[in-house]
């Protein structure tokens, strides 16, 4: 209902819609495209004009209530053009702009306040006779089906300028349905069927029923464009039809549809012969600005009309049908055509002039599937005049098409099926429409005698269709009733008794049921060997699948063999763009993933999604399943905005489809949620593992495989988060899951493992940690090849323990070594897991004094941190303090200079890209200040006024970590943390505008910034700061200066709040170390790094 200013507050609500049982009983008044309204008052003139406009349109509606009226108009379809007739309400027409499906406005009143009104009648017959004609206006200017396609590439002229460069897959689609509506078909039965859907449509309107019993009675094939010319129930319904591409509706008419393609083929190959030729024909429509600019978009590319297209020969007659100039969002467009000299046979035209009801209008009627090149989209120079569309027929038929040999190779399996109805579910289950699949095929059904042999194709057929919509139990009903019925009345070893053996095995595989799915898998084979060619395309299937489960069940080599032995079959079966080439190689490119062979595995996802993109719509689940796949790859190597793109194109499609694969849709969740745990994004993640976690239960009980890897990934996020018995409890969980259906040495086990060993380590339980270390490492190194990045993390995670639980730095850097090996082995440069091994290894060298050794490894991963993060990246500021720390230790002065140069710059250039008022206040006071000694004293001035405020509030500031995680207080003071980041701010631009002589100032500045991150919760922001404090304090402070150790117990408390146990226990480790080294005592100090660090 409109609110606030709208038309229905003016309006009375006491009188009720007037409901006239002859529309009530109506079945279905939405049936047509243009939908009459009146609205009266008196319910006498209702009843008086309701057969009168039956006559005319039969969707309309009466009401006496403007409020219903209205209310009834903003619910019915965008698609439906509204024209409303007004006997009463008539100051309802100034607040029509407010309901934009309304065509047009019609009025019946004496009044002479209208009279100058258009469409205003004092007379019911005129009004009636207008209306009539707006009826048979508006249904010519409806908007056509239209579907676009790219141009095609540029040696195209070298062969044909009519050659389709490059088919949409919605144009193969709609080629193959119209190749099943121009079958050869039963009449009587195709004819009965059109009879009865249009009769059910126009149930009880005896005008339109009248002319369906005239067209039973008169119609012959050679009155096909006669009927179809004429304003009845057929030119209605079938543009309708053709206009929604409703599939079922439109097959219902391929008994009309193929005499009209007929009739015309007939009249072309006539006309072909006539000396008189015409070469440009027009159509004059109204069309959306949108519509519209997809034509200009596309200039000199190809667009289809997937419907008969009416045009005229004479320029005027088109004119006509678009008077008037642009109202809204609706232009009026004159379509310009020309016509080669040409064959058209596949898709004839023909002058009707002769044939059609409407003679005079000198028509020419182009059959279904006609191509036609945008040759020029032109504004007319008159104001509010028509748009030019200028097009030119083509012939989609002549030279190369990308996709004629997968066409022709879908004609030839759509052909397989014994009639129509079986082509159309297969056709219908290619587009992804699966409930219109499973219609057909059911239909079919229904016409079999009990002992047919096509019950079981069709029952494994169903069955498959529940498969892609992710409803594996209503599959295998479908399956086992196949099997059952096929192992009855098939012979012992026939290929669809192989088939359903496989559709059963994919069901148990689905459902984890590793041991049943192969034994289903290998009776499919051995029945398919016994009875088909050895290069069969079945056979590939059933490798596919078996290759599908030794990947499940972690053996790669003997997965790598069976989808090898498939893609061979394929490549030399089917067309190189068909879309099971795709899958194979997709399935290929996991095995190599699970490999740790990135780029292998990334290069066989390419080839599939450069496939899928040529031959499936872009909403098939398959694009989704590999947009899925490459986004793990790129979280794999770490290149997660990559990854977050491809993962989120994965779930719009998903989302787009037909397909209800809801485990689809969890399994994508969880990798985005691993992907905002590796950013750090904590809440974010856990989010998306609970949404996988409610998903993964629509398709599958609590005990499924799939729930053991959600639950290690939240048993990971628990741990980040320092909740370790969390952590443990869902490792637990996993693994209970996991011994049910996976083998010992499974590599999953080997990362269960590890992951529980991470847990024991970040609650410094060395020992415990390094045997779950250990175990990982053993299964690793028996499951997997030997430059697998998980045998690199395995010694990585052990050299660590040694490290930290023994401090044995000899082993440790044994171990680092083989993982840093492994690792650049396997990952790119740029992996973070490269880096920290680089860091790990100069952590190493340096506590065994190896300061030139360390250096070397610093500077390596100083380098690739450079080249990969922002410049002001805390990682990056984190490295230059290592170097300076090195530099120190070596007494090495000119590095030391070098990299704090480095370090001031990093923080200049910072200041140079803060555009705050203050900044610019400030550098123009000390551009423009020629009274030096003046100028230092008010900088002294400033800086200490801005120091006693910061100190105030500092005062104030609660601390999260002191009030248990209180968001609610922290939030309340959120003003006060931005006012005190905002003095500290400005004090920095004073003190870096002074560097290097007082960057002492600038490192206390920056431990502020820290205190306030810290209290407000913010840790990376709090690291960040401390971390440039002490960049700081190595280059200007002894090194052995208690301030220096003051700042490593602060990172490390902060690291700690972090869930990163090893790294606060390296950063309070330094801090101990200059404690003891230090000739100054601070026993509160010493004894707080102690305690942090023998705890466990």
């Amino acid at each position: 209902m409109m609110e606030n200013n709208s038309i229905s507050q003016s309006i009375s609500t006491q009188n009720q819609c007037l409901l006239i049982e002859s529309v009530e009983n109506r079945k279905d008044s939405n049936i047509e495209d243009i939908v009459i309204i009146c609205l009266d008052e008196n319910a006498n003139h209702q009843t008086e004009i309701f057969n009168e406009l039956i006559d005319i349109v039969y969707s309309f509606q009466l009401f006496t209530n403007a409020d219903e009226c209205i209310d009834y108009i903003i619910s019915i379809s965008l698609t439906k053009h509204v024209l409303l007739i007004l006997f009463s309400h008539q100051f309802i027409y100034s607040y029509i702009d407010q309901l934009p499906k309304i065509r047009s406005v019609y009025i019946l009143t004496n009044s002479i306040e209208y009279e100058k009104v258009q469409n205003a009648f004092s007379d019911k017959q005129l009004l009636l006779n207008k209306l009539n004609n707006d009826v048979k206006l508006f249904s010519n200017q409806l908007s056509l089906p239209m579907t676009f396609f790219n141009n095609i590439d540029d040696n195209v002229k070298e062969k044909s300028v009519k050659d389709l460069s490059k088919e949409s897959q919605y144009f193969m689609y709609m080629h193959l349905f119209i190749e099943i509506l121009l079958h050869h078909l039963q009449r009587n039965e195709a004819e009965q069927e059109f009879l009865d859907e249009v009769r059910r449509c126009y149930d009880g309107n005896q005008k339109q029923l009248k002319t369906i019993d005239q067209f039973k009675q008169d119609y012959n094939p050679n009155q096909a464009i006669r009927w179809y010319t004429r304003d009845c129930f057929l030119y209605r319904l079938l543009n309708q039809a053709l206009r929604n591409q409703d599939f079922d509706v439109i097959y219902k008419f391929r008994y009309i549809i193929k005499d009209l393609h007929e009739q015309l083929k007939q009249l072309y190959n006539k006309q072909a012969l006539e000396p008189e030729r015409f070469n440009i024909v027009y159509r004059g429509q109204f069309m959306h600005k949108n519509e519209l600019k997809v034509f200009e978009a596309n200039q000199n590319k190809l667009v289809s009309f997937n419907t008969f297209l009416s045009t005229t020969l004479d320029k005027d007659v088109a004119s006509g049908f678009i008077p008037g100039g642009c109202a809204g969002d609706i232009v009026p467009v004159l379509f310009e055509i020309s016509i080669p000299n040409s064959s058209f046979e596949s898709t004839p035209y023909a002058c009707i002039e002769k044939y059609s009801f409407m003679e005079e209008e000198r028509e020419i009627l182009f059959s279904m599937d006609c191509i036609f090149r945008i040759d020029a989209v032109q504004q007319s120079a008159i104001n509010d005049g028509p748009y030019s569309i200028k097009l030119i027929l083509t012939n989609q038929h002549e030279g190369e098409n990308v996709l004629k040999a997968l066409t022709d190779y879908m004609k030839k399996q759509m052909y397989n099926n014994v009639n129509d109805l079986g082509a159309l579910g297969f056709l219908m289950s290619s587009m992804g429409h699966y409930d219109k699949a499973k219609h057909y095929y059911e239909l079919l059904l229904r016409n079999l005698s009990p002992n047919s042999p096509l019950i079981p194709t069709l029952y494994n057929n169903i069955g498959t269709l529940y498969i892609w919509q992710g409803k594996r139990t209503e599959a295998l009903h479908y399956y086992e009733e196949a099997l059952r019925i096929a192992l009855k009345i098939l012979p012992k070893n026939h290929p669809d008794t192989a088939a359903t053996y496989h559709h059963i095995a994919v069901v148990h595989h689905d459902e984890a049921n590793y041991a049943n799915a192969l034994d289903y898998y290998r009776q499919a084979l051995d029945t398919q060997l016994k009875c088909l060619p050895e290069n069969h395309l079945d056979i590939a299937a059933v490798c596919n699948s078996i290759g599908d489960i030794y990947c499940s069940l972690g053996n790669y080599n003997e997965a790598l063999q069976y989808m090898k032995r498939t893609l061979g079959i394929r490549l030399a079966s089917l067309p190189e763009n068909h879309p099971d080439i795709a899958k194979i190689y997709a399935d290929i490119g996991l095995v190599y993933q699970k490999q740790g062979d990135f780029k292998n595995a990334l290069e066989h996802l390419e080839n599939a999604l450069r496939i899928e993109s040529k031959c499936l719509p872009d909403n098939h689940p398959n694009l989704a399943r590999t947009y899925h796949r490459m986004g793990s790859i790129h979280r794999s190597l770490g290149n997660y905005t990559e990854a977050l793109k491809s993962m989120n194109k994965s779930i719009e499609i998903r989302f787009k489809s037909s397909s209800e694969d809801y485990n689809a849709i969890a399994m994508t969740y969880n990798e985005i949620a691993q992907v905002h745990a590796y950013l750090g994004n904590h809440t974010e993640a856990m989010n998306y593992y609970k949404k996988t976690h409610s998903i993964t239960l629509m398709s599958f009980s609590e005990n499924h495989i799939g729930f053991a890897n959600l639950y290690n990934n939240m048993a990971i996020e628990y741990k980040d988060q320092q909740d370790y018995s969390e952590a443990l409890n869902y490792f637990k969980k996993a693994i209970e899951i996991q011994a049910k259906f996976l083998p010992r040495n499974h590599p999953d086990v080997a990362s269960f493992y590890s992951n529980i060993g991470s847990v024991h380590q970040a609650q410094g339980n060395y020992s415990e940690a390094l045997k779950y270390f250990e175990k990982a490492l053993a299964i690793r190194l028996e499951s997997l090849s030997e430059n697998h990045p998980d045998i690199g993390d395995s010694y990585s995670n052990i050299s660590v323990i040694y490290f930290f639980g023994h401090s044995d730095y000899t082993e440790a850097l044994k171990y680092q070594e083989k993982g840093l090996q492994i690792l650049l082995k396997c990952l790119p440069e740029h992996h973070p897991k490269i880096i920290d091994g680089y860091q790990n290894m100069g952590t190493i060298h340096k506590m065994q004094g190896n300061y030139d050794k360390a250096l070397q490894y610093f500077e390596q991963s100083l380098e690739i941190q450079l080249r990969s993060l922002p410049k002001n990246h805390p990682d990056i500021a984190s490295t230059y303090n290592r170097i300076l720390e090195i530099c120190i230790k070596q007494g090495n002065s000119t590095k030391l200079k070098e990299y704090n140069k480095k370090v001031i710059n990093i923080e200049l250039e910072s200041l140079a890209d803060n555009q705050s008022s203050f900044v610019a206040k400030f550098i123009n006071m000390t551009g423009n200040n020629p009274d030096r000694n003046n100028y230092i004293d008010d900088v002294k001035h400033l800086q200490e006024e801005l120091k006693g405020k910061i100190r105030i509030l500092l005062k104030n500031l609660p601390d999260i970590t002191k009030i248990h995680n209180n968001n609610e207080v922290i939030d309340s003071n959120q003003d006060k943390f931005a006012e005190a980041l905002k003095y500290c701010n400005e004090l920095r631009v004073i003190q870096l505008s002074n560097a290097p002589e007082n960057m002492l100032d600038v490192a206390n500045t920056f431990n502020m910034f820290g205190v306030i991150y810290k209290r407000q919760g913010n840790y990376s922001k709090a690291i960040d700061y401390y971390t440039k404090t002490l960049t700081i304090q190595l280059t200007f402070l002894p090194e052995n200066h208690l301030d220096l150790a003051r700042t490593y117990w602060n990172i490390g408390n902060l690291h700690s709040c972090q869930g990163n146990e090893v790294k606060a226990r390296e950063e309070w480790n330094n801090g101990l170390n200059i404690v003891l080294a230090s000739s100054e005592v601070d026993d509160q100090l010493m004894n707080g790094l102690l305690n942090k660090l023998l705890s466990p």
